[in-house]
């Protein structure tokens, strides 16, 4: 109670809160230290966690790197002392290890362990708080690091009756071979140029599927390899052959189809081969703004067709295409259409449909991209034969028409269009040349063929393949043009993949 008698009323109650503020600080403040030192004492445990997982990392790329200095990697070996070496290097960067040389253990497929006839998929050392295995049943071998720490507890003790907290990180690493001049893949038998490249995962986002196989024939290429800047999906029972399969998100399989290639996942994504091309990118920006003729309507068992005046010349069941800037292109029916050697610019979509035959020699079609909310599509399906090739570098260099109707090497199709376009038909005769779709999905599907050794790439934004479509890249750059450019980057490194 406080007595106000014989004093100021006023100077007593402030001097009763000074006292209560006191006794308010006191009972305060050994909490207030306390979280002071907890929150300490938290914040060493991230650094310790930091810490441990730059020494696996280290550990991991550093062990890698000394398994693809040996003369011979695959060795056990050197597989054996590649796990030794990286438990080595993750001790000197203070991660408490074993003493003695540690061992090397072998790991086995099956339940029945290493016994005999069991196959080894990888080896496996521990040392003190040190465990570094390889596995050698992935493509390629993956090598990874777990490593633990015990860190004292203070504070924590007054909550906890641990004396002490782990604390433990993991790190896998794989080696990411270089490409020889050749075309081969160090250490892989598979082949540098792509013919089948999904690009939409060139914006650094990797777990989208840019390549799914949903259909139940074939998909060829056993002369170049399949790449996907995002993932890729094989949900189909198709059978695939490849050098090999390069994703940069994951590969995964829910189909009964059978994959005939070493998988490589996880990889550093590829950028658009033609992004820049001084020849091919001003092409297409005129195909979008470009003053176009009408378009080019055939139709009909004994074809007739409709458009510009001399675009066209139709006799019996065959009619004969000229080169030019048309509004678009469509068939129908079951009439033969050649397309004269050069160069075609459709400012608008392509539909060939029936039972048509489309074939060109050395031919380049553009087709322009059309408008957001409608974008162009070209349409190639029912029992469509088409058999286009692009010229080779020496027919452009030798060109005796006008620059206007000059093709580009290499190049059978090319589009910037967002429309999701199919590219399908029924032949056996080759399709040759670079089908370059990167701004939206493309659909690839049918019997088309392009012979061996040849050169039928496809580079979209997403694919879809179907069908019993054939794939090469063996004599496109050397023959037609095309840019080279490989399935991963031109130089070797080690790789952290987690």
């Amino acid at each position: 109670m406080i007595n106000l008698s014989g004093s100021n009323p006023k100077r007593q109650i402030f001097r009763a809160r000074e006292g209560s503020v006191a006794i308010w600080i006191a009972v305060m403040l050994p909490g207030i230290i306390m979280a002071a030192a907890m929150a300490i004492e938290v914040g060493g445990w991230g650094a310790a966690q930091i810490s441990m997982q730059r020494s696996a990392d280290s550990a991991a790329s550093a062990g890698i790197t000394y398994l693809m200095s040996q003369a011979t990697p695959g060795a056990a070996s050197a597989l054996q002392s590649t796990v030794v070496y990286a438990s080595r290097i993750a001790q000197l960067n203070q991660v408490l290890g074993g003493g003695g040389t540690p061992t090397a253990v072998a790991v086995c497929s099956g339940t029945s362990g290493c016994g005999t006839g069991a196959s080894v998929t990888g080896y496996t050392v521990t040392n003190g708080n040190i465990v570094a295995s390889i596995d050698t049943s992935t493509i390629p071998s993956t090598l990874s690091l777990q490593v633990s720490r015990q860190v004292p507890a203070v504070i924590s003790t007054l909550f906890d009756s641990r004396t002490s907290y782990t604390i433990s990180a993991a790190s896998s690493a794989r080696w990411i071979p270089a490409f020889n001049s050749g075309g081969s893949v160090g250490g892989n038998n598979g082949s540098g140029q792509p013919c089948i490249l999904a690009l939409a995962g060139d914006n650094g986002i990797t777990t989208g599927t840019d390549i799914d196989d949903v259909g139940t024939g074939t998909i060829y290429a056993p002369n170049c390899t399949i790449r996907s800047n995002g993932g890729m999906v094989d949900k189909g029972s198709n059978t695939i052959t490849a050098k090999a399969i390069y994703t940069s998100g994951s590969f995964s399989k829910t189909g009964s189809g059978t994959v005939s290639a070493p998988i490589y996942q996880n990889q550093r994504q590829i950028p658009d081969p033609y992004a820049n091309n001084a020849t091919l990118q001003p092409a297409l920006s005129n195909a979008n703004t470009a003053a176009a003729a009408a378009a080019i309507n055939c139709t009909g068992t004994q074809p007739t067709c409709t458009g510009p005046v001399g675009a066209t010349v139709c006799a019996s069941t065959m009619c004969t295409i000229n080169p030019g800037t048309y509004a678009g292109f469509s068939t129908n029916g079951s009439g033969t259409f050649t397309l004269n050697p050069g160069l075609y610019t459709f400012t608008g979509g392509i539909s060939l449909g029936g039972s048509t035959t489309v074939t060109g020699t050395d031919v380049t079609i553009l087709m322009g991209a059309g408008s957001a909310s409608s974008p162009s599509i070209l349409y190639v399906g029912g029992s469509v034969s088409l058999s286009l090739s692009a010229p080779a570098t020496t027919t452009v260099s030798t060109w005796a028409g006008s620059a206007a109707t000059r093709p580009i090497p290499g190049i059978m199709f090319a589009s910037l269009s967002t429309g999701s376009s199919k590219y399908s038909g029924s032949n056996d005769s080759p399709n040759i040349g670079v089908f370059y779709y990167p701004n939206g999905p493309v659909t690839v599907s049918g019997s088309g063929s392009t012979g061996s050794p040849g050169c039928a790439e496809v580079i979209a934004y997403s694919i879809s393949l179907n069908g019993t479509p054939s794939f090469d890249s063996s004599t496109c750059v050397s023959t037609y043009g095309a840019i080279g450019f490989n399935s991963t980057p031109s130089s070797a490194m080690a790789q952290l993949v987690q």
